[in-house]
C-alpha cells in the first residue's frame, strides 16, 4: 500500500488527468480544461476504485510478528487457520517452528480495514489498487507471549480517539 493517500472527492469522481510540474498558473489553465467535476490527478498518489469496496467480502486478517519473503496469495485457510488452537490467553499457533500466540484486535468504531491489490500499471505514477477484502478485526500474533497493551499496533489505532480528544472544542471554565 506504501505511504501515499489521495484525497477522496465528496463527489467520487475519480481524477482524469496529471497536472504536469509547472507553475501555479499553468495548472490553474489545466484545471479550467478539464470536464466538469473532474479534478485533476496529483503525481505520486494511488488512487482506490470505490466500486471495489462495495464489492469486497468480509475477510480474515492475520498480522504476524516476522516478514515473508512472498508478495501473493497463499492458503492460510487451508493450513494456517485450521492449525490455530485455543490457549490459555488466546490463540496459539506454530509456524515454522516458533510459538505464535494471537489476540483478537477490533478497529475503532466508525473504520473499515482494506486488503488491497494494485493493478498493472504503465509508470510508477499511474498506481490504482482495488479492495478484494475487508475487515473490522483481525488476530495480532506475537512470539512466544501475545503482544499485549503496548504493541505499536494497539498504540497506532488507538490514536483516532486521541486526535479526537486532542480536536474537540474545549469548554470554557465560568469563574
Amino acid at each position: 500500500m506504501g505511504s501515499h493517500a489521495e484525497r477522496k472527492r465528496r463527489d467520487g469522481a475519480q481524477p482524469s488527468a496529471r497536472v504536469p510540474s509547472a507553475s501555479p498558473a499553468a495548472a490553474h489553465a489545466h484545471r479550467e480544461s478539464m470536464p466538469d467535476g473532474a479534478a485533476p490527478a496529483v503525481p505520486g498518489l494511488i488512487r482506490l476504485q470505490p466500486s471495489s469496496v462495495r464489492a469486497a467480502a468480509q475477510t480474515p486478517l492475520h498480522l504476524l510478528p516476522c516478514e515473508i519473503q512472498h508478495n501473493g496469495p497463499a492458503a492460510v485457510s487451508r493450513f494456517f487457520s485450521p492449525a490455530i488452537r485455543p490457549g490459555s490467553s488466546g490463540p496459539v499457533v506454530s509456524f515454522r517452528g516458533r510459538s505464535l500466540h494471537g489476540e483478537e484486535v477490533t478497529l475503532p468504531s466508525g473504520y473499515m480495514g482494506l486488503v488491497l491489490r494494485e493493478d498493472k500499471s504503465e509508470g510508477p505514477e499511474d498506481r490504482t489498487v482495488q479492495a478484494i477484502g475487508t475487515f473490522s478485526c483481525f488476530t495480532l500474533w506475537g512470539l512466544e507471549a501475545p503482544p499485549g497493551p503496548n504493541a505499536r499496533m494497539h498504540r497506532a489505532l488507538s490514536w483516532p480517539s486521541l486526535a479526537t480528544a486532542i480536536h474537540a472544542p474545549v469548554a470554557e471554565e465560568d469563574d
